[in-house]
């Protein structure tokens, strides 16, 4: 990989010297450019959905979203702002890996993440 930098040489008409990226002594360890991928992944599946799931039930197995988090996702997903235009039935987020899933399940998602609460209750309501 070749660096271009603008430096002063004697002798350069253009001042313009290409040096390869060895020349460059390495100071010490580096941090990763990238953050944490537990964290981008828990960020990027809140702010963009649609780059990270491509099915209601990746959001429900989604080991580090709340219920709260799983909830507003899906929810979002199943208004009409998320419907296909030629087919209301079915929904799409915007993303890279997001497809077009029916209306019925992401409903059914929402329930099944409801379905736990509502077993606890069962005996209180009997």
């Amino acid at each position: 990989m070749m660096i271009v930098e603008t430096m002063v040489t004697r002798g350069s008409p253009d001042g313009l010297v290409a040096r390869d990226a060895s020349e460059y002594p390495r100071i010490g360890p580096v941090e990763p450019a990238m953050p944490r991928l537990g964290s981008l992944d828990t960020w990027t599946a809140t702010a963009s959905p649609g780059d990270v799931f491509r099915h209601p039930r990746e959001v429900l197995a989604h080991p580090s979203l709340t219920g709260a988090e799983k909830r507003a996702i899906l929810a979002a997903w199943a208004s009409d702002t998320h419907a296909v235009e030629s087919c209301p039935s079915l929904r799409c987020l915007a993303g890279c890996r997001a497809e077009p899933v029916p209306v019925d399940a992401v409903l059914d998602a929402l329930q099944a993440l409801d379905a736990p609460s509502v077993e606890a209750m069962r005996p209180a309501l009997n």
